[in-house]
């Protein structure tokens, strides 16, 4: 019962707007962080910046569909 009402919770924080900005946040770490990071030979760094772009991409449209199909 607890559990059903925590899901509900955050399957309503995770609107179409949301994941947008999630999805923004993921795009600007890959173009503009790794660019810039790369810039200042921070080069594990650029690759992190990179990897968790892609997690917040690939992770907040995962999150959606899932709260939406459940």
């Amino acid at each position: 019962m607890e559990t059903q009402i925590i899901y509900e919770n955050i399957a309503g924080l995770f609107n179409l707007a949301v994941v947008s900005a999630f999805i923004l946040i993921g795009i600007f770490l890959i173009s503009f962080d790794t660019q810039r990071l790369l810039k200042k030979k921070l080069k594990r760094e650029s690759i992190f910046a990179k990897i968790l772009g892609f997690i917040y991409i690939i992770g907040s449209i995962a999150a959606y569909t899932v709260f939406q199909i459940v």
